[in-house]
C-alpha cells in the first residue's frame, strides 16, 4: 500500500514524523521549498515541492503508479478548497483511499466575518490606523486590488520566510519595512509584540484553529483593543485527526514518544542561536530553562527549571509534553550542565529519544570579538571550582601556554588569578569578557598588573595571552 500526503499545514508534518517514526516510507507534497525545509530531518518521506493543479496530480499518481486500494490524505490548509477539489477527484480517478484531516473551528461567532477578501478590502478601506494581515499570499493580490493607497500604506503583512512569500508582496507593493517574514504559529506574548510594535488597530486572521494559533492571536489582539477581522472557511467540511489517519492507515493506536533535546542557548542574545535550536523552541510543547534565558524565550510553555529530577516531575504529570526543550547558556560541551542532566533524563526516560543541540560558547565569541583564534590554545573554568589548587593549575596552564581561555565565577576569580600570575609571570595580557552578547557587553584588555584591580560584576570569560600585546580598552 502506497501512502501520499498533500501537506500543507501542521497537521500534514506531523503525520508525517509519526509514520517515520514507525520506519513508514510515504511519499508527501509540499507547495513550497520552505514547506520541505520544515519537515522532519529523520523523515521517511519522498517528497516532492512545488504547487500542482489537476493535470499534475494526475501525472503525479500515474508515475508513482498510485491505484486502487493506495492512500491519499488531505492535509491541507481549511481555505485551500480548490486544491482539496482536485485531491478529491484525482484520489476517485485512481480508486485510492482518501482521508481528509481538518482543524476544528475555534471560531465562537463573536467577530466580524467575511465571506471573501474582496468583501474585506472594500470594508477595511473605510477604516482608520493601521491593519495586520496574517492571512498569507494566496489572497493578498484580491486585497491590493482593491484597497486604496492610503489603506495600503497602513498595511502590515506577516508571511512565511520564504523567498516567494517575500517577492509576492513586493510585486504587489508592499513596501519591505511592512513585510513580517515569521514562521509561526506563534505565542500570545509574540503575537502581542508585533501588533505593538506596529501600532495596529485592525487585524484579519483566517479560522486557522489551535494547531494554526488562532487562540493566541484572538486573545493579544482583545487585549490590546485591536479589532479582529476573520475570513471566513470557504466551504464546511467533514474531517478527521490525525491520530485516526494514522490508525486506519497503520493498524495500530499511535503512541506518542517522547523527545528530549538539550541546547544551548549561546551567548544570551536570540541573534546568537542556531537556527536549529530556534526551530527545536519553536516546535517544542514545552521549554524548561535557567532564569538567564527563560526571560528571552518566546515559547508555547515554559518553566523556570533545568534539573532533571523537576523536569520529570513535569513531563511525567502533565500529559501532553511529547516535545521537550531544556536550554543551556553557551554550548552544550563546554562546562556545560547539560551532560549530567542529559545522563540522569536517560536514566529517568529510557524509552526517550534524547537529543543534543550545540550553542555558540563564550569562548568562540570573545575569540572572535578581539580577533584572536583559539587553535592550539588550552581551555579550562575554574567557574565554581576556585580552590586554591584551581587557581595554581591555571597559573600553570597560562604560564606554560602561548594563549588560556578561562570561564570564571567573578571579577574576584580574576583578582585572585592575575595577583599569582603577577608574582611568576607579569608579562601577561589579561581580555576580559563580561556580559558577552547583552546590551552591557563589556570587553576588556588590560596589563596583568592593571587586571589585579579590577572590578566589575558580571558573568566572565577571560584569555590571557603569555607574551606582549598593547592593552587596550573596548565597551559596547
Amino acid at each position: 500500500m502506497k501512502i501520499l500526503i498533500f501537506s500543507g499545514t501542521t497537521e500534514g508534518r506531523r503525520l508525517s514524523e509519526m509514520l517515520s517514526e514507525d520506519g513508514t516510507e510515504h511519499f508527501v507534497c509540499v507547495a513550497s521549498e520552505y514547506g520541505c525545509e520544515v519537515m522532519s530531518t529523520k523523515s521517511c518521506a519522498a517528497i516532492r515541492v512545488g504547487k500542482m493543479n489537476a493535470n499534475e496530480m494526475e501525472d503525479y499518481l500515474k508515475t508513482e503508479q498510485f491505484g486502487k486500494g493506495d492512500v491519499i490524505v488531505d492535509a491541507t490548509h481549511p481555505y485551500a478548497d480548490k486544491v482539496s477539489a482536485n485531491i478529491k477527484n484525482v484520489a476517485s480517478k485512481y480508486g485510492c483511499i482518501l482521508y481528509r484531516v481538518l482543524r476544528k473551528s475555534e471560531d465562537d461567532g463573536c467577530h466580524e466575518a467575511y465571506a471573501s477578501m474582496p468583501v474585506f478590502a472594500r470594508k477595511i478601506n473605510e477604516s482608520s490606523g493601521n491593519i495586520l494581515l496574517t492571512t498569507g499570499t494566496n489572497t493578498l493580490d484580491e486585497y491590493c486590488d482593491i484597497v486604496g493607497a492610503d489603506t495600503l500604506a497602513r498595511t502590515y503583512v506577516r508571511v512565511l520566510p520564504a523567498t516567494e512569500s517575500v517577492d509576492i508582496c513586493h510585486k504587489l507593493g508592499i513596501k519591505s519595512s511592512h513585510i513580517i517574514a515569521m514562521q509561526g504559529p506563534f505565542s500570545k506574548a509574540m503575537n502581542k509584540a508585533v501588533m505593538e510594535e506596529y501600532s495596529i488597530r485592525h487585524m484579519l486572521t483566517k479560522d486557522s484553529g489551535d494547531n494554526g494559533g488562532f487562540a493566541e492571536k484572538i486573545d493579544a489582539a482583545e487585549e490590546l483593543g485591536v479589532t479582529v477581522h476573520l475570513l471566513m472557511r470557504p466551504t464546511q467540511e467533514d474531517g478527521i485527526g490525525i491520530e485516526e489517519v494514522y490508525e486506519k492507515i497503520t493498524g495500530h493506536r499511535y503512541e506518542p514518544k517522547l523527545t528530549i533535546i538539550l541546547a544551548g542557548a549561546g551567548m544570551g542574545s536570540e541573534d546568537l542561536m542556531t537556527r536549529e535550536v530556534s526551530d527545536a523552541i519553536r516546535r517544542a510543547d514545552a521549554v524548561f530553562a535557567s532564569k538567564r534565558i527563560f526571560d528571552g524565550i518566546n515559547a508555547k510553555r515554559k518553566y523556570k527549571m533545568y534539573d532533571a529530577q523537576s523536569i520529570a516531575h513535569v513531563l511525567e504529570n502533565s500529559g501532553d509534553i511529547r516535545k521537550a526543550l531544556v536550554m543551556f547558556s553557551g554550548d552544550t560541551g563546554f562546562y556545560s550542565g547539560a551532560g549530567p542532566v542529559r545522563d540522569e533524563l536517560c536514566k529517568l526516560f529510557p524509552n526517550a529519544d534524547i537529543r543534543v543541540l550545540p550553542g555558540i560558547s563564550s569562548v568562540s565569541y570573545l575569540a572572535a570579538a578581539l580577533g584572536e583564534s583559539y587553535d592550539r590554545s588550552v581551555i579550562t573554568s575554574i567557574h565554581g571550582r576556585n580552590t586554591e589548587a584551581d587557581i595554581k593549575r591555571l597559573v600553570s596552564d597560562i604560564c606554560h601556554n602561548r594563549k588560556t581561555f578561562a570561564l570564571m565565577s567573578g571579577d574576584a576569580d580574576v583578582r585572585t588569578v592575575c595577583s599569582a600570575l603577577a608574582d611568576v609571570n607579569p608579562n601577561v595580557t589579561v581580555c576580559i569578557g563580561q556580559n558577552l552578547s547583552y546590551e552591557d557587553e563589556k570587553i576588556t584588555v588590560l596589563a596583568c598588573s592593571d587586571a589585579v584591580k579590577y572590578r566589575s560584576e558580571g558573568i566572565i570569560t577571560v584569555l590571557f595571552i603569555n607574551g606582549s600585546k598593547d592593552p587596550e580598552c573596548i565597551s559596547r
